[in-house]
């Protein structure tokens, strides 16, 4: 069967919501609901490319799936100062295959005209079903000097990273 319109037959559902609330004249709060759902199965012969994920949002497995469903959450704060200004943001996401989460920090200060001092902190983990289990992190520090009455600007970042994998096997597993 072939249709192709607006409202033809589909094989998976992509669905998102975000929504901001502003508390007061300082503070926010964030939440969004991202997924991909299979409504029903498809036949790997009608796939035009399989190089190419089947539905919005989807990847290609290292297993040689062509799809994934998932289901991802976020909260998050925003605070915002006269010469400050903070943010930060929970994830989730529970998938087929792959389980991850993590948080983001940021943080600004304005410390003059011309000049200001940040920073960020962010920690992942994502584990493979009956596979490998990642972990990255991420400290960084910035500072900024750009007088008005200059051409010049002075810019600096420092960062830390971090990145782990277990339950890997590096290369070709052969006899292992």
């Amino acid at each position: 069967q072939q249709d192709i319109n607006e409202f033809g037959g589909r094989t998976y559902a992509a669905y998102g919501l975000a929504q901001s609330f502003k508390l007061n004249d300082k503070w926010s709060l964030d939440f969004t609901v991202d997924g991909n759902e299979t409504l029903r199965g498809f036949d790997r012969t009608d796939v035009v490319d399989p190089a190419h994920p089947v539905a919005s949002g989807g990847f290609l497995g290292s297993d040689g799936s062509l799809t994934e469903d998932f289901l991802a959450l976020t909260a998050g704060a925003t605070y915002h100062g006269d010469r400050w200004s903070w943010t930060g943001r929970a994830e989730w996401r529970d998938a087929d295959t792959t389980k991850r989460y993590g948080v983001t920090v940021a943080t600004m200060r304005q410390i003059g005209e011309g000049k200001a001092l940040g920073g960020a902190l962010n920690w992942f983990r994502a584990k493979q079903v009956g596979g490998a289990t990642t972990t990255t992190a991420a400290a960084e520090i910035s500072w900024a000097h750009r007088p008005a009455s200059s051409q010049w600007s002075i810019l600096n970042k420092t960062e830390f990273r971090h990145d782990a994998v277990k339950n890997a096997i590096a290369g070709l597993p052969g006899p292992i």
